[in-house]
């Protein structure tokens, strides 16, 4: 059994700056950890014309937020001015998990051998790149765009307190996947079982009369299953130090199987 836990943070960065990018979504930034989500919060759907109307009227300038619709993301105003602007951008999590564990058993009951290897990552977020060309129809049209856009996006005139993607739409905007935002990032937390192997050694007398000594038939599986709730097909993904998170269509491990036979003259 095994157990990692460790933790970073940004302490200085050379030159003037205190920060600097990894790539859209990231923010390497004093006081934080390395390869840090950055962007808008998002709060929920507007769900009528009245209400972002209303919103409008309560800003300073008439303008809470830009492109804001019926079934487009409505962001938090972080600096509470009563508009939206680049510096209500926070930070929404990070790629490090809280720990890492794994587990490798041996065992063995009179001609059966069995072995396992797990491993386990908890509360490691991803930023997931898929997203924007699976839920978002302006994204681009001719990719296959997933089961949560058909089903679960905003729709006008319809009961939509279940909704989980924005509303549907030929462009995008600042208020869907124009801008990066919280929707992208998701817990990527899972339990692997990465090889499990199932083995039985004939009995002595019968191989004897082979003339051999040990005669062994065995089976194997990697990656056989992941438990997450991460919704892309992959949720180790890995990345270089200052850009690490970003799921932009990693290939799925395969899931590989071994059978074989040892033979022992």
């Amino acid at each position: 059994l095994n157990f990692t836990t460790y933790s970073n943070e940004i302490t200085k960065v050379s030159g003037a700056q205190d920060r600097f990018s990894g790539g859209e979504g990231i923010r390497n930034a004093v006081g934080h950890p390395l390869s840090a989500f950055f962007g808008y919060k998002v709060t929920g759907f507007w769900q009528s014309q009245d209400e972002v109307q209303q919103a409008n009227t309560q800003a300073p300038d008439g303008q809470y937020q830009l492109d804001a619709a019926p079934g487009r993301f409505r962001y938090k105003d972080v600096n509470g001015d009563g508009q939206i602007t680049p510096d209500d951008r926070t930070f929404l999590g990070n790629p490090h998990p809280n720990f890492t564990s794994g587990v490798n058993l041996s065992l063995q009951y009179s001609n059966w051998d069995m072995n396992l290897s797990l491993y386990a990552s908890q509360g490691a977020e991803l930023w997931n790149d898929l997203k924007e060309t699976h839920d978002f129809f302006s994204a681009n049209p001719l990719t296959a765009k997933s089961k949560e856009a058909f089903q679960n996006s905003w729709k006008p005139g319809e009961d939509n307190s279940d909704a989980t993607v924005p509303i549907q739409e030929l462009d995008a905007s600042f208020s869907t996947h124009g801008a990066p935002n919280s929707y992208f990032v998701e817990d990527a937390s899972y339990l692997r079982i990465r090889n499990i192997g199932l083995g039985y050694t004939l009995p002595a007398q019968l191989i004897q009369q082979l003339g051999a000594q040990e005669l062994r038939v065995y089976a194997k599986a990697s990656n056989l299953f992941t438990f997450t709730g991460y919704s892309s097909p992959d949720p180790e993904v890995g990345g270089s130090v200052t850009s690490l998170g970003q799921d932009g269509a990693v290939y799925p491990r395969p899931r590989k199987f071994l059978a074989g036979v040892n033979l022992t003259f």
